[in-house]
């Protein structure tokens, strides 16, 4: 009997799962449409809006349409055939489309529905704001691998404001010639609506031109140039700057920047002029000032600066290393023309840098005149070591024509120099090593301070031969950074 029992036990059980088996393989599930992703966005064109809506199953029915701003709700059943519709249209599976010919910088609202299996998705509604003509010239990220693109001279005033994206922090690359002449009167990038903003980014130049730079202003504030201030990580390279006319009675005033802690390499300032009629200083061709950190290298100035007061350089005004910083540093660099003060406290004036402290210096060139009232260089005005910093001066050339210091302050000790006008040891002894000059100069007889170095002189002739630097100042590099084209010396430019 219990045998019988479990034996009908085990056909019942056989019989139910057999028909459970055949439960499985029968029933067919019907499935409903689902959204995988949606992403609505402004067309990168102007007047554009970007679809891109994914559904979970390759069949699904993908239906859009596009709306103006204040239709908030759509039935799916409407999108065809309702007024509210300005455009629509459908895919299967994926709709990836860009919906052209609507108005610039206009918001439009996009609604996105779902059918499969004769079953309807719920309709999302999306909102997107089409870009504006300016907007389709923004090309690049501002990263160091998609950095922006500046074209034009507008997108090179934004720079710094963040609108578009330009921030401080990015990185920007010129792709071609640009001209200022439609600003009568730049405003310094970080100085665009009364802000105060340091660049802290990257902008290449790639070997082109920023021309008819001017700038005007009688405020005796600072930091006056193409930029205002160059801070710590900022870097910008390989650019040159012609027809440059900048008169301000502020201070800190370069071609370049007015301020800086940064790092500039490869510019050249053609046709310049820098003035100063009146203000403290700190005035320099391509830099006005550096202060805690910095380096410039392989760049050159071809212009005048005319300023008052002190720290007056044809290319850095004055540079300042300060403690638990690095050197600020001044590499192969070539001004040619004039750097003159206008007035009795015109001191610390020279060629190259106005005055230094911790610096460093080497491998520099004057092919012009100095003129000042005392402590004037043919390549350096003033120079003194910082507490942390040793400065270093070396390699230095000068053949102008003309170094002077008329002393009309009355101050006992003039210090004037083909090479270096006065210096101090205050802080520590500084390191000096190989000036030469031409031997034709005109000035430089009154100096009085022991500081004072005119250098060892040599023919202007001699100083413009290859030969004389491979073999007395082999530290410059004709190979690379300096050449001799038609009886000139210069620097090589990138690009």
């Amino acid at each position: 009997m219990n045998i019988i029992k479990r034996l009908l036990m085990i056909g019942v059980l056989t019989i139910v799962l057999v028909l459970a088996a055949c439960s499985e393989d029968t029933t067919t599930y019907l499935e409903v449409p689902r959204y995988n992703q949606v992403n609505i966005t402004a067309g990168e064109v102007r007047g554009s809006i970007q679809l891109f809506v994914g559904a979970k199953h390759s069949d699904t029915t993908i239906r859009y349409a596009v709306t103006a701003q204040d239709v908030t709700a759509l039935d799916a059943a409407l999108f065809e055939t309702s007024d509210e519709v300005i455009v629509f249209g459908e895919a299967t599976g994926v709709l990836f489309k860009l919906v052209n010919g609507l108005a610039d910088e206009t918001y439009y609202n996009v609604f996105v529905s779902l059918t499969l299996n004769d079953f309807e998705s719920e309709t999302l509604m999306f909102t997107a704001k089409t870009v504006s003509e300016i907007e389709t010239l923004i090309q690049g990220m501002g990263t160091e691998e998609d950095p922006f693109l500046i074209s034009e001279a507008w997108q090179l005033a934004e720079i710094t404001t963040g609108n578009f994206g330009y921030t401080d922090t990015a990185y920007y690359e010129l792709v071609n010639d640009i001209d200022l002449s439609e600003y009568d009167n730049w405003v310094p990038i970080g100085k665009q609506n009364g802000a105060n903003r340091k660049f802290n980014g990257v902008f290449n130049g790639n070997g082109h031109t920023i021309s008819n730079l001017t700038i005007t202003s009688t405020a005796g504030v600072e930091k006056w140039g193409l930029f205002q201030e160059l801070n710590f990580d900022g870097l910008i390279i390989n650019l040159k700057l012609d027809n440059v006319n900048i008169t301000v009675d502020g201070f800190r005033v370069g071609a370049l920047v007015g301020y800086a802690k940064g790092t500039v390499h490869q510019i050249h300032v053609t046709n310049a002029t820098i003035t100063q009629p009146s203000g403290e200083g700190q005035i320099g061709g391509i830099i006005g000032a550096f202060y805690d950190s910095g380096a410039i290298s392989q760049s050159s100035f071809e212009g005048t600066v005319t300023a008052s007061g002190r720290r007056i350089g044809g290319i850095v005004g004055a540079a300042t290393t300060n403690s638990g910083y690095d050197r600020v540093s001044l590499t192969d660099l070539l001004f040619r023309g004039t750097v003159e003060t206008v007035d009795s406290t015109g001191r610390q004036v020279g060629g190259i840098l106005g005055a230094g402290t911790g610096v460093s210096v080497n491998g520099v060139i004057v092919d012009g005149d100095v003129i000042g009232v005392r402590q004037v260089g043919g390549v350096i005005g003033y120079i003194e070591s910082a507490p942390s910093h040793t400065s270093h001066i070396r390699n230095m050339i000068f053949m102008g024509d003309k170094v002077t210091a008329s002393g009309i302050d009355g101050n006992s000790t003039v210090g004037v120099g083909y090479i270096l006008g006065d210096g101090s040891i205050t802080k520590g002894e500084y390191n000096y090593e190989l000036g030469y000059a031409h031997n034709a100069i005109e000035g430089a007889t009154n100096n009085n301070s022991s500081r004072a170095q005119n250098g060892e002189l040599r023919t202007q002739a001699e100083l413009n031969t290859i030969e004389f630097y491979e073999t007395t100042i082999p530290r410059f590099n004709f190979t690379s950074v300096w050449q001799l084209v038609d009886g000139k010396l210069s620097i090589r430019r990138i690009g």
